[in-house]
């Protein structure tokens, strides 16, 4: 038999939710908001050009500081002359989502002008430098790759790869199920997940899984199936609607992902067991 909705019948091992991040599409905030991104991306500037490569390393995002070491993040700094930063001049910014980009000219100690694109990406409350990339390139930069700033620039996935990133999530989950602890799940999901939920929260939506001591491990080694041809949305979330099949039972799924550079990052999850021969 199928496992009801833990929300809709209050029994079964059934859970769902989704994120909804205010107006879809791309948007640009106003001046008050884009002037955040005027602010965090010109107070890294300073740190470099004042000599301090270590603390804005430090101050960078995530994505930054996991992209590379704090010498080979100096020494790219260097290579693109941003150590000798004394003004910037920002031509055109906006926002998306949690994604922000600033474009314009440096100003060097040396008297040169350097047209550069900065990108951010918002964690918690506070934007925080993702990549700097020098327009056009030359050698030296980017320092990572800048994202994408309008949703039909995203990278596009092949089968193959959309059928990877769901096996992953459903990994995942199924170990967090497995373990009651939902930590790792969590630190994989998009920053408005983050924002949303603790691994405790997350455990509570899911506790008809636990309770019940489901094993849904073996999808870590079984093929996702897609039932609804997967793809973006104008929003701009992935959505990869389908099943996998386990010896007893089939999983059913819908997953949304949001694009975060560098990846895909789960940003909602619907997830249902049945017996194997019900559809």
């Amino acid at each position: 038999m199928k496992n009801g909705s833990m929300y809709a019948l209050g029994c079964g091992a059934f859970a769902i939710f989704a994120l909804c991040c205010g107006c879809c599409g791309l948007i640009y905030m106003g001046a008050e908001t884009l002037k955040e991104l005027d602010v965090a991306t010109e107070a890294f500037l300073a740190q470099v050009g004042s000599g301090d490569t270590a603390g804005a390393y430090q101050s960078g995002s995530t994505t930054l500081r996991s992209s590379q070491t704090e010498e080979e993040f100096a020494a790219s700094m260097k290579t693109m002359e941003i150590t000798e930063y004394q003004a910037v001049t920002w031509t055109n910014r906006g926002i998306t989502n949690n994604d922000g980009f600033v474009e314009g000219t440096i100003q060097t100690k040396t008297g040169k002008s350097i047209p550069i694109k900065m990108t951010l990406v918002k964690e918690g409350e506070v934007w925080k430098v993702s990549s700097i990339a020098l327009a056009p390139a030359a050698p030296g930069g980017p320092v990572v790759p800048p994202p994408p700033t309008e949703p039909g620039s995203r990278p596009t996935l092949t089968d193959p790869e959309m059928k990877k990133l769901a096996k992953e999530t459903l990994a995942a989950f199924a170990k967090a199920v497995k373990s009651g602890n939902f930590t790792e799940l969590r630190e994989s999901t998009a920053s408005p997940m983050k924002q949303k939920f603790t691994a405790e929260q997350l455990k509570e939506l899911f506790q008809a899984f636990v309770d019940n001591k489901l094993d849904l491990t073996a999808v870590a080694s079984e093929t996702p199936v897609f039932d609804t041809k997967p793809g973006v949305k104008e929003n701009g979330d992935l959505i990869l609607t389908g099943y996998v099949l386990l010896s007893n039972s089939r999983v059913l799924f819908k997953l949304t992902y949001i694009y975060e550079h560098p990846s895909w990052k789960l940003n909602g999850i619907n997830v249902e067991t049945t017996s194997k021969l019900e559809k």
